[in-house]
């Protein structure tokens, strides 16, 4: 039997291979040296973890000396009983973190609908106009991408009515941009997807948040300029 616990895990996990939700750098100190300087860094975040319990008398405990199972994000506690049944894990750690923040972010700007008339945030202010609703810098940045901010918002939402989306599950809202930079969006005359995240951040894809709030991984050459438009036409 598991249950789902939180704790100090420290030294038993790798770092590298943990995905943590909500995962903030903070800098515990710095030495510098003529041209040189060293600084220390840790992450700090929620890593979920299944432990084994174990019946005692009729109560209930951690069975500690059994090893536990890291749950993955989005990785439920039924998948930690049945293993063979699982989804297999991401190969890339940085991509599921990555999705994570753009699910948030796209869950942030339905709120922002719902508080301001049914309509998006201006494209080249939606970083400013969802941050009320997650209230965490480092949602915006995509591990794989160096800079602060990582994403665009799609340009033909910008102060646009939520009832006006024809497909909301066919129409892309973020996307991972380049040049990285706070409320980047893809107008000011260029094409849709013409400022996508290149060489693409994922194993060759790149990681789209969609109108109705859900995040996929696509290469770019899948995904055309009818998933930016809010009406869908038909390609001669």
């Amino acid at each position: 039997m598991l249950s789902e616990v939180g704790g100090t895990l420290e030294a038993l996990l790798d770092p590298d291979r943990v995905v943590a939700s909500d995962p903030v750098r903070e800098v515990t100190g710095a030495v510098v040296s003529g041209d040189t300087a060293q600084i220390s860094m840790v992450r700090r975040g929620t890593v979920r973890v299944a432990a084994p319990l174990k019946c005692t008398g009729g109560s209930w405990s951690v069975a500690w000396d059994q090893p536990f199972t890291l749950l993955r994000p989005g990785m439920v506690l039924r998948d930690a009983l049945n293993p063979d049944e699982a989804p297999e894990p991401s190969l890339d750690p940085g991509a599921s973190a990555c999705q994570f923040n753009m699910k948030q972010l796209a869950m942030a700007a339905m709120m922002y609908c719902q508080d301001y008339d049914e309509r998006f945030p201006i494209a080249d202010r939606w970083c400013d106009a969802t941050f009320p609703y997650v209230n965490n810098d480092s949602m915006y940045a995509c591990p794989a991408d160096d800079a602060d901010y990582s994403y665009g918002m799609n340009y033909k939402l910008s102060r646009t009515l939520i009832g006006k989306v024809d497909s909301p599950s066919e129409t892309i809202l973020l996307f991972e941009s380049e040049p990285s930079r706070k409320n980047a969006w893809d107008g000011k005359g260029n094409l849709p997807g013409s400022t996508l995240a290149e060489p693409p951040r994922h194993d060759g894809c790149n990681n789209f948040a969609w109108t109705d709030g859900h995040v996929t991984r696509s290469l770019s050459d899948d995904v055309g300029l009818n998933e930016y438009r809010l009406t869908k036409q038909a390609y001669e």
